[in-house]
């Protein structure tokens, strides 16, 4: 609800999903999403925390069907911004949101981790 009322005064509104790792989790954003859309002309951005969210297939597997379902236009990762996909080792978070259209915020704790976002 708070991301859409702060859409609703003209800023900018994210929704928590936090450790998006469980189906009463992903249950609990999909409301928000659903309330967020109300909003007429409301951007979708979703932030999620990289050590729970990514740590497992489960978790990347989950984001993705999000991502696909939703379509947000921007996401944001945070502890930590970048995290590769645990199968492959090679693609990260960041390659999961370009290649479904969004845009990424970070937050970062060291100049590293921002030169890799």
């Amino acid at each position: 609800r708070l991301a859409y009322e702060t859409n609703r005064a003209g800023a900018l509104g994210s929704i928590a999903a936090g450790h998006f790792n469980t189906a009463s989790v992903v249950e609990n954003v999909e409301k928000e999403v659903r309330l967020l859309r109300e909003a007429e002309g409301s951007p979708l951005v979703v932030g999620f925390i990289g050590h729970s969210t990514f740590k497992s297939e489960t978790g990347w597997k989950l984001v993705e069907e999000f991502m696909s379902r939703h379509k947000p236009e921007a996401v944001q990762y945070f502890a930590p911004a970048v995290m590769k996909r645990p199968s492959d080792g090679q693609t990260s978070n960041i390659d999961l949101a370009h290649k479904h259209g969004c845009k990424v915020i970070t937050q970062v704790g060291t100049e590293a981790h921002a030169i890799e976002a």
